[in-house]
């Protein structure tokens, strides 16, 4: 199942730093959502455990790799965010401007188009078989809440905006996508050796609802806060999250809590370590990471609490491929 068991998993975090580097804007995000997770009502059984767990992890990784191409520095349209965010909060009004995904915006025509508008610090962008960073965008995201940067690119700095997809979709050799509900995002970012340029970085997630439809599963996020770090010099990370998942492997819903933060090495295809705790109400199961190798028969633990008495009834170990194989 899932993207999480690639390597592009954690080669990913690069490219979305990256890319969010470039510019730095400095935004105040819209954080009316209620985070408390609601009372789970689905059904935890030791059959769908293990699917349920990775089905966890795949749909916040999911959640994290929207990133990648709804925010005002992607590679697509920074350009055109950049000049606007230096004049003001306020952007200039620009409607239905179209553009190419190729290497030149106004005469390649072979790689798709996006059309943009920006009304105020709400900018929305409509994806047309755009072909960007190896992948083919469709569908539409608005951004809003931006602030413009006095001096983009200096360290330390801070960015954020709101995201709002409406059939959003990203397919590439390995994964169909497609997104719809939005959150609240910010980012800051720091230099941790004194060496003037940005290389920590702490963003994080937070939204109502978020419905994540990838290769046939589709998960819900509700009431959801994903925290992320990366250090791009050590290439270390850490995510946490805290949400309500409703998903085709559940039939149901449940709470999810990192217990133990998620962390890893970009070098590497699998996080090193963690815990997560997911519930129904009732019973609980845990995932445990306990290595990042991809066949390590004991790389993940999975146990099953069918009553929530903490002792569980049920505990099995997968490697990687296993668990992506569900």
């Amino acid at each position: 199942m899932s993207f999480i068991h690639r390597k592009g998993f954690v080669t990913l975090y690069c490219r979305i730093f990256l890319a969010l580097f470039v510019a730095m804007l400095v935004a105040c995000g819209d954080s009316s959502d209620n985070n408390t997770p609601t009372t789970a009502t689905g059904t935890l059984t030791s059959s769908n455990a293990a699917r349920v767990a990775d089905e966890t992890l795949a749909a916040t990784t999911g959640a994290l790799g929207a990133i990648e191409f709804a925010n005002p520095d992607a590679v697509l349209f920074g350009g055109v965010v950049r000049q606007q965010s230096q004049q003001a909060k306020a952007f200039s009004t620009r409607t239905s401007t179209t553009l190419f995904c190729g290497l030149d915006p106004l005469t390649d025509t072979g790689n798709g188009s996006f059309t943009y508008g920006i009304t105020g610090d709400t900018i929305t962008i409509t994806f047309n078989s755009c072909q960007l960073a190896g992948a083919t965008l469709n569908g539409d995201f608005t951004l809003s809440n931006i602030i413009g940067s006095q001096n983009p690119g200096v360290c330390p700095t801070a960015s954020s905006f709101s995201v709002a997809f409406n059939n959003f979709s990203y397919t590439d050799a390995t994964t169909n996508t497609a997104i719809n509900g939005g959150y609240d995002y910010t980012l800051i970012a720091t230099d941790s050796n004194n060496d003037l340029v940005c290389d920590n970085f702490v963003h994080t997630l937070k939204g109502a609802s978020l419905t994540i439809m990838a290769n046939g599963e589709t998960s819900t996020l509700s009431n959801f806060t994903i925290d992320n770090t990366i250090n791009l010099d050590t290439g270390n990370y850490t995510t946490s999250h805290n949400l309500t998942l409703s998903s085709t492997a559940v039939a149901g819903t449940v709470n999810a809590q990192t217990t133990t933060p998620i962390s890893g090495n970009i070098a590497n295809a699998h996080p090193d370590s963690g815990a997560i705790s997911i519930t129904d109400g009732t019973a609980i199961v845990t995932i445990t990471i306990n290595s990042n190798v991809s066949d390590d028969p004991n790389a993940v633990t999975i146990t099953f609490d069918t009553d929530g008495n903490g002792t569980p009834e049920e505990t099995k170990n997968y490697s990687w491929d296993a668990l992506a194989a569900l």
